[in-house]
């Protein structure tokens, strides 16, 4: 069991899942393979597709898509009506080597 995240280094993401018995299993991700982020609506659909390509390749992901990046999937809503004061970070995950 994981007792201390001192020696983990980047992202970290801690699961707890339950195994075959149905008792809970901790599993804890660190030292990332790759971090994917996406500032952009333009930015999404690729980012999502990075994100698939390495989970088929037997790579676990973790990580945050904003509200505002549905932006993306709906093309009557022009990016230019939106106006944000900062430049969003509107995904942002981790890809993990294998457990």
């Amino acid at each position: 069991m994981l007792t201390s995240f001192q020696d983990l280094h980047g992202p970290v993401c801690y699961f707890e899942f339950p195994n075959r018995e149905n008792k809970i299993q901790p599993v804890c991700f660190s030292n990332p393979h790759e971090v994917v982020i996406a500032r952009t609506p333009e930015q999404i659909l690729p980012s999502l597709e990075r994100i698939q390509q390495a989970m088929k390749e037997g790579y676990y992901a973790a990580g945050y898509m904003a509200y505002e990046a549905s932006f993306a999937f709906h093309s009557q809503i022009k990016i230019s009506q939106i106006q944000p004061t900062v430049e969003p970070l509107l995904l942002v995950w981790v890809i993990y080597g294998t457990r």
